[in-house]
């Protein structure tokens, strides 16, 4: 079982955070699918990094990121509660979202877990995912399935979306390091994860024809 949050939610947070303790990321783009860390920098490790890449030039991007020397896990707001405002319009200014976790090795026996409510996509990145040699199953467990209406990876248009949720033990093996300056260094896990969920993602229908929560053409 999660511990409670600190904050219920972002104006919570706000109101006893400094602005100097966490960063805003939000780039909206020509396209219907935006990926989203809501816990990156030192809050999940790994999260950030994995969201830009997967990103690149083609999806959306959001990013809230802990920048704190320590005790970055206190800024974590689960994703049902997470209300910052540039999330949300991104979120629904997209046709699917797709949130990327990181989430501890206790209690996990498998690598990746899938959550959220787009059976379809899931289906496709599980497949692949599992040709690239990763450990990947869907996620039943209630405390990160993603299945809630309310998780921001099921508030773009299609009100379906896609949650990732990847152990430690694999993100410590994307990167050279665990510290910052570490996760700046990527090994070849890292790439053949990133590469084979953006294929799929590439792939997908309508990927490059949405803005502003319509199809175009």
């Amino acid at each position: 079982m999660r511990k409670p949050d600190k904050y219920a939610g972002f104006a919570a947070l706000q109101g006893q955070v400094p602005e100097q303790d966490y960063c805003i990321e939000s780039d909206p783009r020509n396209t219907s699918i935006c990926i989203m860390a809501l816990h990156g920098g030192g809050i999940e490790p790994g999260a950030s990094e994995l969201a830009l890449a997967l990103a690149g030039n083609d999806f959306s991007l959001y990013r809230f990121e802990g920048q704190k020397k320590q005790n970055n896990g206190e800024l974590h707001i689960r994703s049902e509660n997470f209300d910052e405002p540039k999330a949300l319009r991104l979120a629904k200014s997209s046709r699917t979202v797709v949130s990327v976790h990181g989430v501890s090795d206790e209690g996990h026996d498998h690598d990746v877990y899938l959550g959220g409510l787009d059976e379809e996509l899931k289906s496709r990145l599980i497949e692949i995912l599992t040709r690239s040699d990763f450990d990947v199953v869907a996620d039943d467990n209630p405390d990160h399935s993603g299945r809630s209406r309310n998780n921001i990876c099921n508030r773009g248009a299609s009100a379906k979306g896609v949650q990732f949720e990847i152990t430690e033990r694999l993100r410590r093996k994307m990167f050279q390091g665990w510290s910052l300056k570490g996760r700046g260094k990527r090994t070849p896990v890292f790439r053949t994860f990133v590469e084979a969920v953006r294929d799929v993602l590439l792939r997908s229908s309508d990927s490059r024809f949405f803005k502003l929560g319509k199809l175009r053409g």
